[in-house]
């Protein structure tokens, strides 16, 4: 089970990191979307 830890770790990173590129994205479309209705 100790093995299990790492992958644990490193698992909420990628969530973390997924979360911010989500986000960025959303705002980048957002954003884009804004100027072509503008």
């Amino acid at each position: 089970m100790r093995g299990m830890c790492p992958w644990m770790t490193n698992k909420s990173w990628a969530h973390v990191i997924a979360q911010r590129l989500l986000s960025l994205l959303l705002k980048n479309l957002l954003s884009v979307n804004l100027g072509v209705a503008l």
